[in-house]
């Protein structure tokens, strides 16, 4: 979830070992690595407060992916394979028609 909104939906084995949404991909490169050398790396930015939401995607002011449209519409769920599905731009191509 980001800024109230569920932002992915998948199997939790699915979740860890290939994130689909920027935010998901974010929040997993931030937890600490067995290797203690490995930096943790910081999503840039802050989360909006619930009465300020960007238009668009909410996260689309901190995402290293976004587009033109994410900051136009607030994307739907789009299906990214059996059992997954995540709301993000990225993935309209994928989209059956």
């Amino acid at each position: 979830m980001y800024a109230g909104k569920v932002v992915e939906e998948a199997p939790v084995v699915d979740v860890f070992e290939s994130p689909l949404h920027p935010y998901t991909r974010g929040l997993l490169g931030s937890l600490p690595h067995e290797d203690t050398s490995q930096p943790l790396i910081a999503i840039a930015g802050m989360v909006p407060h619930p009465s300020l939401l960007p238009a668009g995607c909410a996260f689309h002011p901190r995402c290293p992916d976004v587009m033109p449209k994410c900051q136009e519409a607030l994307p739907p769920f789009f299906p990214c394979g059996a059992g997954r599905q995540a709301a993000c731009w990225l993935y309209e191509e994928e989209a059956p028609a």
